[in-house]
């Protein structure tokens, strides 16, 4: 029984080392393509394939059977032959069949999205399913204007501002809307001292120390005297403090008190505050002690039941038993005290437990009195309301008296930071009005650091109120609609009140197209490029952007339209076409489909504001031409960056979007296409989508699941801090889903990478330049030549992590290096030792690798690549 062998060996090959290379297989060569491919392949030969074909087919001996027998002229014919014309026709051949099918499949490339590499193409395959392009978007800020003091200007509209040429980036032109400027708006300093209201709350509710401040250095008070605080001049609101600190201060002409008390205390803004300038006794606290007296005086004497020194006799305590309840005898005179029913003066009480009973002086007058034997002329006061018995002992008691009233320093540096939404500014400003647009612009503060931060920010607000004008403190409130994002601090922070908004794009005026002859498809090229789009204010939300073009037929406006399909024969339709270099060309109607311009001598005009992109996303402060110029205007400036700039759509993202419109239909109805129309809207590089179903703490089930759509815009920007792009971003989506689906925007996360590595290099390679290669690989930015290095924003995605072999791969696969080590690789809000390598960082769904790559970045704190010089390769500088 014969049994199959397992496999069959081929055959031996034949010959040795020297003998002549295998040639290669004659044309035609089948192309096979599975799927996934960038690019395919169509060509069914190459110059030595094709060759070899025909100088195969010229040496079949039956090559002319089918001429019925005829003599083969090549019978005798082989390769090499001298003076041999027949190989060298043949090649000609080679070569243009080569040439031929290399054009075959270039264009056999460019007839399908995922490998078509021209613009052109990408753009007329998009065509074919409706789908046009974002055109990319112009940028927009708000600008503040400084104007001469005491003028009023009118700024008009489409007034030019911009920026400076930078290297690399062209000067962006921006135009405002109208706005009146006055000179006294341009930059309000905020108050640095304002009325304070020393007895409210304190700041920390824990507090127990309360801080005053008096006008004046001689105060005549001391620290361990006491103070009385009244609150609407009665008795029931007055409290008695002892001064625990003193500190005067000639420079300011204030001096500065605290007292404890409890936490949490807080008095009438009215209160008053008075110091004692009398320390006294009651008449008889020196009286000889009672027992001994001698015996004639108390044993049956005269003072036989006035027991003073007795703690359970009536005499020991005040008033003297007898006076009314009222009054009140002193040690001595005292002229200073004074005190009427119309205006009554204080008294305080202390007895020797330090309780105490405050008083008011209703009378004050000199009085001669007798009594625990001895008498004199004393000072007798009629207080209100009565001394309760039994409370202050005679010797004891401390009376304050001679109540005088401090005068407060109300006017108070304003601590920092600067928050909320209420600003106190410096001076009288009438002419703020309800609803208008101003800027805050001051540095940042931080409790750390002292000096005090010179980190300047800025904020977009808007008056909600009316200003609150207070012309005996010369300052101006005005409450802002939202609070504060920042905290500032009150020294270095204005109020920008002449703000407007301005956008990209400079205004073509009247630009004349050419003339009309009733030609069918007439068109008609721009000749400033390229055409500015601006995000649209249209309500039913069509549209992403709109288009800044007018186009007038004989003074007359005809309306722009995606396609003339649907125009009538008389439809004042035309249609715009932008080509690679970003030229647009309007083309209009047929007859058919659209009308037909009419004839006419230079009847064609077009109005439209040139200049769009990511040269329009500038810093703060960027802005600083004044373009055009108005007498009295003097600076312009950006406190905030311009936002929004988007160039027109890459190659690779019209490869993504286009699939994906037909897969949305420009609505979002499962969460894919959540992430599919945000993609679709200018400024938006990144989005996903998901559903949330469960809490991320807890883990339970929400009562109400939601979509959860993660967005990274071009500029890098979060969400929070350029909120109309944001409110314009969910306008577009409200008007395409359904209301019904709760929807969150959420800013991705950034997880900030730090990497170092160390290359060696080839002998026979340059050391710098491949150094130079190697950072390219790795830059997480944007190369000079406008490629993406493996880190940059461009490239990584969300929840796509970052691993060590990759890093490995990508370093090792720049020519010219010969070995890598990886000495730094990790995940910098969990990894605080610089020398670790992790083997992969895991980021989350929302979260995106970030590494910032800032040289300003001194203490590494989001991010760098270093790659350093081993051994080998040649210096090249």
């Amino acid at each position: 029984m014969i049994q199959n062998p397992l496999c069959v060996l081929p055959a031996e090959p034949t010959g040795g080392c020297c003998n002549a290379a295998i040639p290669p297989p004659s044309a035609p060569v089948i192309p096979s393509n599975p799927p996934g491919l960038s690019i395919i392949t169509y060509r069914i030969g190459t110059f030595s394939s094709f060759r070899r074909a025909m100088l195969d087919e010229v040496a079949d001996p039956h090559l002319l059977d089918l001429l019925g027998g005829a003599v083969n002229p090549f019978a005798s014919w082989h390769e090499g032959m001298d003076g041999d014309y027949q190989t060298m026709f043949i090649e000609l051949w080679a070569y243009l069949a080569d040439i031929l099918t290399f054009y075959q499949e270039r264009i056999a490339n460019e007839a399908y999205l995922p490998t078509a590499t021209q613009r052109d193409s990408l753009l007329r395959l998009a065509q074919l399913i409706d789908y046009r392009p974002n055109p990319g978007a112009g940028a927009s800020a708000s600008l503040a204007f400084t104007v001469e003091k005491g003028r009023l200007i009118t700024i008009p509209q489409s007034f030019r501002v911009g920026s400076k040429a930078q290297p690399g980036k062209p000067a962006a032109i921006f135009e405002t809307a109208a706005i009146n400027a006055r000179g006294e708006h341009s930059a309000i300093p905020i108050a640095s001292v304002a009325p304070t209201n020393q007895f409210g709350p304190l700041s920390d509710p824990t507090a127990t120390t309360r801080t005053i401040v008096l006008k004046g250095t001689n105060n005549r008070l001391t620290v361990g005297d006491y103070v009385l605080l009244v609150e609407n001049e009665q008795v029931s609101g007055a409290t008695r403090h002892q001064i625990e600190s003193l500190s005067p201060d000639k420079t300011t002409n204030t001096t500065t008190i605290t007292w404890n008390e409890a936490a949490g205390t807080s008095y009438a803004e009215n209160a008053k505050l008075y110091a004692f300038r009398i320390t006294a006794g009651a008449f008889g606290n020196n009286a000889p002690n009672w027992n001994s007296l001698p015996p004639a005086l108390k044993d049956g004497g005269p003072f036989a039941n006035e027991k003073w020194d007795d703690p359970t006799s009536p005499w020991y305590y005040l008033p003297t038993p007898g006076d009314l309840n009222t009054v009140l005898f002193l040690d001595a005179v005292y002229s200073t005290i004074k005190g009427t029913q119309n205006n009554p003066g204080w008294a305080v009480l202390i007895n020797d437990k330090d309780s105490s009973s405050i008083f008011q002086v209703v009378d004050a007058r000199l009085s001669s009195k007798a009594a625990y034997a001895i008498s004199a002329r004393v000072t007798q006061l009629t207080l209100e309301p009565e001394l309760d018995p039994n409370t202050f002992p005679l010797r004891s008691t401390v009376i304050l008296a001679g109540s005088e009233s401090l005068t407060l320093q109300n006017d108070l540096p304003v601590p920092d930071p600067l928050i909320g939404n209420q600003l106190v500014l410096a001076g009288l400003y009438p002419n703020l009005q309800t609803g208008q647009e101003v800027i805050v612009q001051g540095n940042l503060y931080d409790p750390t650091t002292n000096p005090p931060s010179q980190v300047l920010a800025a904020e977009t607000g808007m008056l909600a109120e009316p200003p609150a004008l207070d012309a005996a403190n010369n300052i101006t409130t005005v409450t802002l609609k939202k609070p504060l994002t920042n905290m500032y601090t009150h020294a270095s922070t204005v109020l920008m009140a002449n703000v407007v908004d301005a956008t990209q794009g400079e205004t073509v005026r009247d630009e004349v197209l050419g003339s009309g002859d009733s030609t069918a498809f007439q068109s008609f090229p721009l000749k400033q490029k390229p055409l500015t789009y601006l995000p649209s204010t249209d309500p039913e939300g069509l549209a992403a952007v709109g288009s800044t073009l007018t186009v007038m037929v004989n003074q007359v406006r005809w309306n722009e339209q995606a396609t003339l399909l649907e125009s009538s024969p008389t439809a004042q339709d035309f249609t715009t076409a932008e080509d690679d270099s970003g030229q647009t060309t309007i083309t209009f109607g047929d007859g058919i489909n659209g009308a037909r311009p009419p004839t006419g001598k230079n009847n064609i005009h077009a109005r439209y504001r040139k200049g769009l992109g990511t040269s329009g996303n500038l810093a703060a402060g960027g802005i600083q031409q004044l373009i055009d110029s108005l007498p009295g205007l003097q600076r312009v400036t950006n406190p905030e960056a311009s936002l929004g700039g988007t160039d027109r759509e890459s190659i690779s993202q019209i490869r993504v979007n286009a699939p994906a419109s037909l897969r949305t239909f420009g609505r979002a109805v499962s969460v894919a296409d959540y992430a599919g129309l945000a993609l679709s809207y200018p400024g938006v590089a990144k989005a996903s989508a998901s559903w949330i179903l469960r809490d991320a703490l807890t883990l339970q089930a929400l009562p109400q699941p939601y979509v959860q759509l993660t967005i990274a815009t071009a500029n890098q920007t979060s969400l929070a801090a350029q909120i109309p792009f944001a409110r314009q971003l969910r306008s577009f989506l409200d008007k395409r889903r359904d209301p019904n689906v709760p929807l969150r925007l959420l800013d991705f996360t950034p997880v900030y990478i730090d990497v170092a590595a160390r290359v060696d290099v080839k002998d026979n390679y340059p050391r710098q330049a491949t150094l130079a290669a190697a950072l390219a690989a790795l830059n997480p930015g944007l190369n000079p030549d406008g490629t993406a290095g493996y880190f940059a924003f461009e490239r990584l995605e969300f929840g796509q992590g970052i691993h060590l072999s990759t890093v490995y791969a990508v370093l090792q696969n720049v020519p010219g290096v010969s070995d890598v080590l990886i000495t730094t690789l990790r995940r910098l809000d969990q990894d605080r030792d610089p020398s670790t390598v992790r083997d992969d960082i895991f980021i989350r769904p929302t979260e995106l690798a970030v590494i910032k790559n800032d040289p300003t970045d001194r203490s590494n704190q989001f991010g760098k690549v270093v790659v350093s010089l081993g051994k080998g390769g040649f210096a090249d500088s």
